[in-house]
């Protein structure tokens, strides 16, 4: 048995817990896949299982060479992507960070059109609006709001929005629409909490919520799905993306000020690491967005709530950090029988 067999065998073990579940994945005996860890423990010289009559789990060695052993097989997959990726249908796992407003609202519709064309290709949304170590958090995908990040990441544009100051037709009832930036200095003005600003979480979907016109805001919070709520049901005025609040613009819900203000603009784009320059699967999901929001329709939204509704609310910025897959959720291809010759 060839070593990258091993190690396919050795990761489905740690993935599945036992012995006998690893096997039926692989369409092996039992026997054969507790031979073939005694060999590679043997051949390392070092103890990777921990074992029970009712589980196991991975030594501290056996925790390094479980992710050692992921990333060789991910190579080894990858550069079958590179070579083969368009001669089959691209299959996989695709991990991706991406800003809450924008899944919500419209990532989510389109989808199950990707899952219907490539439904070998799984996928895993990290909401989140501030940015991760994507090495760390096994990110493959990061979808970003704004000016690209000044690293040796690779970046592709998906799309790009406006931003829109707007607010409820009850607010303007009550308080009157302003006539210029300025007026905005006398009425209630909803923005991201100087918290969020401070570290960069505003600036994930794009600049600060507020100019310097709209900063002495009487409400504030670190998500933009709570703005959006409060502008609603008539709390202040809000300044949000065109593809967070389009489709309550197109309902009237919402009621978009300043009409004739120069639109301000910014790209929507995705950044992802060199490594997966050949994935077939990372290929055709960003083909997929390109090919979807080229030329957006903003205001067709997925996540609608009900009529009167607030819009779902999310924490964009939880207090913890975003943790890695478990192993059995991790990146990995299902892998065939294991032969003498290497598969993927």
């Amino acid at each position: 048995m060839d070593r990258l067999a091993e190690l396919r065998i050795f990761i489905e073990v740690i993935e599945r817990g036992n012995y006998s579940s690893a096997a039926r994945s692989l369409d092996l005996t039992p026997s054969a896949v507790s031979k073939s860890i005694s060999r590679l423990e043997q051949r390392l010289g070092a103890r990777l299982l921990e074992r029970s009559s009712r589980s196991m789990r991975p030594t501290s060695d056996g925790e390094t060479f479980y992710s050692a052993a992921k990333r060789a097989i991910e190579a080894v997959n990858e550069a079958e992507d590179a070579v083969s990726g368009s001669l089959r249908s691209p299959e996989g796992d695709l991990r991706i960070l991406v800003p809450p407003s924008f899944a919500i609202y419209q990532l989510a519709r389109v989808v199950p059109a990707f899952r219907e064309r490539y439904p070998k290709i799984r996928l895993e949304f990290i909401l989140r609006n501030e940015p991760l170590d994507m090495a760390e958090h096994w990110i493959d995908l990061a979808i970003r709001v704004g000016r690209p990040p000044d690293s040796d990441m690779l970046i592709r544009k998906i799309s790009s929005s406006g931003w829109v100051i707007c607010a409820a037709p009850s607010y303007l009832r009550r308080r009157g629409a302003p006539a210029t930036l300025q007026d905005l200095r006398e009425h209630e003005c909803l923005g991201y909490a100087l918290e969020t600003r401070r570290h960069g979480g505003a600036h994930a979907e794009g600049p600060a919520l507020m100019d310097e016109d709209l900063e002495a805001s009487s409400l504030a919070s670190n998500n933009g799905s709570m703005l959006q709520a409060l502008a609603r049901v008539g709390a202040g005025i809000v300044r949000l993306a065109e593809y967070h609040v389009g489709a309550d613009l197109a309902a009237g819900r919402l009621v978009r000020l300043f009409p004739d203000l120069p639109a301000h603009k910014e790209d929507v784009f995705a950044i992802y690491p060199r490594k997966l320059r050949g994935s077939a699967r990372l290929r055709a999901f960003l083909d997929f967005l390109q090919e979807r929001f080229a030329a957006p329709d903003w205001s067709a939204a997925a996540g609608e709530p009900a009529e009167g509704a607030p819009a779902p609310v999310l924490a964009d910025h939880p207090r913890q950090p975003s943790q890695p897959p478990s192993p059995s959720r991790r990146t990995q291809r299902a892998s065939p029988r294991p032969t003498a010759r290497a598969t993927s």
